[in-house]
């Protein structure tokens, strides 16, 4: 009997582990969020670390080269919004150049699925839409959790348009614990994903490759939804060009959020000539959209916690 109880509170605390490292939907991104995001590139001598369960992955000496805010939004108004009619949500980051990457995903009980992409300088935009989508994840998130996912995409950029093809392998390969610049982060899984691709239609062009391979790791835990702790990814292109990035997030950063709807009054409702709007805060401009979540008008407030807007 003794035997008997020692291995049944084995298999608790085996299952309570693998459960306290599971990540559900409820990780996922929502709309009204900020995040700041560090970049070294071109790394050297730093590796991916050990897959495997009880790792101890430690990235506390990194240092940055660049620095970007995201901005985790509705999609409707962003840059392209209206080719991606699936998405719940999109990462906006704009870089020190003043180039604009708009991302866009689709979130559900059962996956974080990626979209496609928009990237603008002001003067061109070039745009990355998946027909076949994939996941980035399938929820619940485990140890050990392996899947395949085909996609397909249309890509436009300086003028040509051309197919980007291929495979997704995700294993949840390795779980334990993260240190990065910000802190040390318990319970993470890191998620591995080998994409495969292959461009398709794209002219030849001198130094330029129509197949490659891009291994990410995500870091995320349960205890950081809608943040990827870090992100490792080595970027090879099968002519002797592999470039390794690393990502990681702060999560401390206080980013944008939903207006206090307990100071914002919108009246009359309904109106038949102007609505009056007022906020406990200043108000730099409004943005109208329309039934369809286009953006109609754009109207300064410059500051002031009033503006009226007339309707017809």
């Amino acid at each position: 009997m003794k035997k008997i109880t020692l291995s049944m509170g084995c298999f608790v605390a085996l299952a309570f582990q693998l459960s306290a490292q599971t990540i559900g939907s409820s990780w996922a991104p929502s709309p009204w969020r900020g995040n700041e995001i560090h970049y070294t590139e071109n790394v050297s001598g730093v590796d991916a670390g050990s897959a495997g369960s009880g790792q101890t992955w430690n990235y506390a000496s990194l240092s940055d080269d660049s620095v970007n805010v995201e901005s985790i939004v509705p999609p409707a108004g962003q840059n392209s919004a209206d080719m991606f009619p699936a998405a719940s949500l999109a990462s906006v980051i704009v870089d020190g150049d003043g180039v604009t990457l708009s991302s866009y995903f689709q979130t559900s009980a059962s996956a974080y699925t990626v979209l496609g992409a928009s990237v603008t300088d002001g003067s061109a935009t070039g745009t990355f839409v998946y027909s076949n989508p994939f996941d980035l994840f399938r929820f619940p998130i485990g140890f050990g959790q392996s899947y395949s996912d085909d996609f397909e995409s249309s890509v436009t950029a300086l003028g040509f348009t051309y197919q980007r093809n291929g495979t997704v392998q995700v294993d949840v390969d390795g779980s334990g614990s993260l240190a990065t610049p910000f802190g040390a982060f318990p319970e993470v899984l890191r998620v591995k994903s080998v994409e495969t691709y292959q461009l398709i239609g794209l002219p030849p062009i001198p130094g330029v490759s129509t197949s490659g391979v891009v291994t990410t790791y995500n870091y995320i835990s349960a205890a950081n939804p809608g943040l990827l702790l870090m992100t490792y990814i080595i970027d090879d292109d099968n002519i002797g060009n592999v470039d390794t990035t690393i990502a990681f997030s702060n999560p401390n950063y206080v980013g944008i959020e939903r207006v206090n709807e307990e100071s914002f009054s919108m009246y009359p409702v309904p109106a038949s000539s102007e609505v009056r709007i007022s906020a406990g805060t200043p108000i730099s401009n409004i943005e109208l959209f329309d039934m369809n979540g286009r953006s109609s008008a754009v109207i300064a407030a410059n500051g002031s916690t009033q503006a009226v807007i007339g309707v017809c």
